[in-house]
């Protein structure tokens, strides 16, 4: 079973994964888009190379896992740096969506808390609405239906671990 956190930088994705992981003994997966340098991170280049990383990654997995990103952020973040034009958009979204890395179980983290100061994504803060905004146009417009959680990072486990729960019970459909 493969399960994607999704949302955009301070939304607890990781905190949450890292907690999932230990509750469920499964595997957390970061996905740093870190890898890349951050003069590339928000131009067409950076985001070929860290969406290539991604697929590689999690073709690799062979385990049940959880991560804290997806390669519908990679198209988010594309789209809100406008990257790539939509045709090519529309293109990795189907492409992913037919793969074999697309994800059992999506949950997307709305903006709920302020952004942490960490050395790197204070660069970031100016674009984070627009992120959030392409991830739910992503969902909209490609009949995506994540499963969402709010609330503390205590509510947000007990419901993602409820869904999984229910999904591994019920034989993963």
């Amino acid at each position: 079973m493969l399960i994607c956190l999704i949302g955009t930088g301070g939304t607890g994705k990781s905190t949450l994964a890292r907690r999932v992981e230990e509750e469920l003994r499964i595997k957390y997966v970061p996905t740093p888009t870190r890898k890349v340098p951050a003069e590339l991170r928000c131009t067409e280049v950076g985001q070929r190379m860290v969406l290539q990383h991604y697929y590689e990654m999690f073709e690799s997995l062979t385990e049940d896992s959880i991560c804290d990103r997806s390669v519908l952020d990679v198209i988010a973040y594309s789209m809100a740096y406008e990257c790539w034009d939509k045709e090519e958009i529309q293109r990795e979204i189907e492409r992913y969506k037919e793969s074999s890395i697309y994800p059992d179980l999506i949950f997307y983290l709305p903006i709920e808390f302020p952004m942490k100061s960490d050395g790197d994504r204070e660069t970031f803060e100016a674009k984070r609405i627009a992120v959030d905004e392409a991830i739910m146009e992503i969902f909209y417009c490609n009949n995506i239906v994540p499963f969402v959680l709010r609330g503390t990072v205590e509510e947000r486990l007990d419901i993602l671990l409820s869904i999984i729960k229910c999904k591994s019970a019920c034989g993963g459909d």
